[in-house]
């Protein structure tokens, strides 16, 4: 099969999955070497508009984000405002459980890699119900939160939002910055990400159609924004260690730590510093992320040793992006 062969076979399994699952739209990309080699949009962003998907359109990208935080706590790092092992509570004094005690041992590093000991609380969905809007009364909340940790910090992997959504907590308090104001500046500029925000307010040449779930100001678990063309570009931290275009986004390093497979979280696979690993596929090692959100359903994922990488974005919640 010749290469326009595979496209028009791959298109046809696109066309057929979206339907199958009633996707209204996506848009796939896939780069070798850091050049984009196939991009494309698949249906509509606005079906009831008529207006199609392409590869400019602005998808969530919701739990990619994390990626973004840890790469935010990693530029920190390297700045020496902070380091990995500081204990939470050096920035958040505020940070604590109702029952029992253990809170003072975690650390930045068991935040990034859900290895705190926190369960799944879902405090931040919480906290949006009843109309919080700062970290101190989100940190006031799960401090009345009955529970008990599932572990000593470091012992047990457990996927949380409310850790990702604290170290944006952390980026603030040390860098003098809105969480949003820092990624946009070290992040998102230096990248040449220039169609991904946080609001749409922030870009021009766009138009809002349709109501908008917004996660405001607890953006650093799931809150950004998208274009396949902007996220093909970020792909390139992870395939090149840390440089984006011309740009040193991390040092070498740093993706190094981000990488290391620290905690399994599912068969075969790892949880680094925002990104998941995993070790063996097909014999490379991948990196990667999904997102999930109300109406965002979206994956990245990166061969490194073999200059690949892919990111679908679709904006149906539980559509198959990794397909």
């Amino acid at each position: 099969m010749n290469n326009q062969e595979w496209i028009v076979s791959y298109e046809e399994f696109v066309r057929e999955t979206m339907m199958g699952s009633k996707v209204p739209g996506a848009a796939i990309g896939v780069a070798k070497n850091g050049q984009l080699v196939y991009a494309k949009g698949f249906g509509y962003c606005d079906a009831e508009q008529g207006q199609v998907a392409t590869v400019d359109t602005i998808f969530g990208i919701a739990s990619i984000t994390k990626s973004f935080t840890a790469i935010a706590i990693m530029q920190l790092q390297e700045a020496g405002k902070l380091t990995v092992a500081d204990p939470v509570s050096r920035f958040l004094p505020e940070f604590h459980v109702r029952t029992g005690s253990g809170t003072e041992a975690i650390t930045i590093h068991n935040f990034l890699t859900h290895s705190s000991g926190l369960p799944p609380l879902s405090c931040v969905d919480e906290a949006l119900k009843r109309g919080m809007n700062t970290y101190e009364e989100l940190m006031t909340y799960m401090a009345q939160l009955e529970f008990t940790l599932l572990g000593a910090p470091g012992t047990e992997f457990s996927y949380s939002n409310d850790c990702y959504t604290l170290l944006g907590a952390i980026i603030e308090r040390v860098s003098g910055k809105p969480y949003s104001t820092y990624v946009k500046e070290h992040i998102l500029q230096p990248a040449g990400m220039q169609h991904s925000c946080f609001s749409f307010v922030e870009l021009h040449g766009y138009e809002d159609r349709k109501p908008l779930f917004e996660t405001l100001p607890f953006q650093s678990s799931g809150g950004l924004k998208s274009t396949l063309i902007d996220m093909m570009r970020y792909t390139e931290l992870f395939r090149t260690k840390g440089l984006i275009g011309k740009e040193r986004i991390l040092r070498t390093e740093s993706v190094q730590q981000m990488t290391t497979p620290y905690f399994r979280c599912e068969h075969n696979q790892y949880y680094g510093y925002g990104v998941a690993i995993t070790p063996n596929f097909y014999g490379a090692l991948m990196l990667g992320h999904s997102g999930r959100e109300k109406g965002i359903q979206a994956y990245m994922s990166i061969i490194p040793e073999n200059g690949l990488a892919a990111v679908a974005l679709t904006n149906l919640s539980g559509s198959p992006a990794a397909a």
